[in-house]
């Protein structure tokens, strides 16, 4: 498999849904269906961690109640939420979701809990296509379930998405209550719309395609921000997601700060063919709000990787030790 494979920032809430608020509120407070169809997946009671029980309102139905809101944002208890991410735009083989991410969502401690799954991690697959029968990589899934769905691109996201979580949960015992999924054809595009972002980069390296990152603080334009977070070298997976973290982190900074707000309805519509979800604009807005108030020290990043969780395969491949996953998923997502 070829490292240089282009890998989508994991976005997650604060790269869109992070700038919504403020003025667009009373705008999108009035939609409450959810943007597309939610996921259905198999019960597997025996396997699902157990998580704290969310709440009535944690439907996040809060945010266009007239009653006195409780909780954080309106919301208590907790979601699940998966995040998805592909950029086929280096059109480079194996295509596929190049960013798995399960978030947990505390609304009750102020806490987020964002946990990576590896594109190489070697799963069970179970989905409906093929070639996704038998030991798969998780992120290749993605890709040969939509080639196997009819449909227009919405349909064919949500069948890869639909696949990716059903894997999650026959594969590791964690069940995803939403999804957001982000597929371009141009990361950069959206970094456009953002805007330079400054980081600390603690280590000097050069990326695949040659772009030179100094050690220090720098100003990173879309394209640069672009390599920064697709390239494979160095420490290939283990560095390519230290890389995103990093730039999430300094990405909310600059959503939260830079006077975004106002552009959010021309955001949302120019991007509205990238973004598939099941979340509704109110429920957008309430997870915002959260994101705004949760603190930097209370948001914690995690990966399946390291040998306790793993083992090197062939051709860059990644055996997953299951049971030990699934204690270190159950240790992880309890609320500290």
């Amino acid at each position: 498999m070829n490292k240089k494979k282009s890998a989508v920032v994991p976005l997650l809430l604060t790269l869109l849904v992070g700038v919504m608020g403020g003025g667009v509120y009373q705008v999108v407070r009035l939609y409450n269906q959810p943007m597309a169809e939610s996921l259905t997946l198999p019960t597997v009671e025996s396997k699902t961690v157990a998580l704290p029980a969310v709440q009535a309102n944690a439907g996040l139905q809060a945010a266009t109640s007239t009653a006195k809101p409780e909780g954080v944002c309106g919301n208590t208890g907790t979601m699940m939420l998966l995040f998805t991410g592909a950029d086929y735009s280096k059109g480079v083989w194996p295509l596929g979701a190049d960013s798995v991410r399960l978030i947990k969502v505390d609304f009750d401690k102020e806490r987020v809990v964002v946990v990576s799954f590896p594109r190489d991690l070697v799963i069970d697959a179970s989905g409906g296509a093929p070639e996704n029968q038998g030991d798969q990589r998780l992120g290749v899934t993605y890709y040969y379930e939509q080639l196997a769905t009819e449909g227009d691109d919405k349909a064919k996201i949500l069948a890869g998405t639909q696949v990716i979580a059903t894997e999650l949960l026959e594969n590791f015992a964690v069940q995803p209550e939403h999804y957001f999924t982000l597929q371009f054809n141009s990361l950069e595009d959206l970094f456009a719309a953002v805007g330079d972002v400054e980081i600390d980069n603690p280590t000097a390296f050069t990326s695949d395609y040659g772009v030179i990152f100094p050690q220090g603080k720098q100003t990173l334009t879309p394209e640069l921000a672009a390599e920064f977070v697709r390239t494979s070298e160095p420490n290939y997976e283990e560095g390519r997601l230290a890389r995103q973290d990093l730039f999430l982190k300094a990405l909310k900074a600059k959503v939260l700060s830079a006077g975004i707000i106002p552009q959010v309805p021309a955001l949302l519509e120019q991007f509205d063919e990238v973004i598939t979800t099941d979340l509704s604009p109110s429920q957008l807005v309430s997870l915002a709000c959260m994101v705004d108030k949760v603190k930097d020290n209370k948001i914690d990043y995690y990966q399946i990787l390291g040998d306790k969780l793993v083992t090197p395969g062939a051709d860059l491949a990644l055996l997953p030790k299951t049971d030990e996953i699934k204690k270190y998923l159950d240790q992880v997502y309890k609320t500290k």
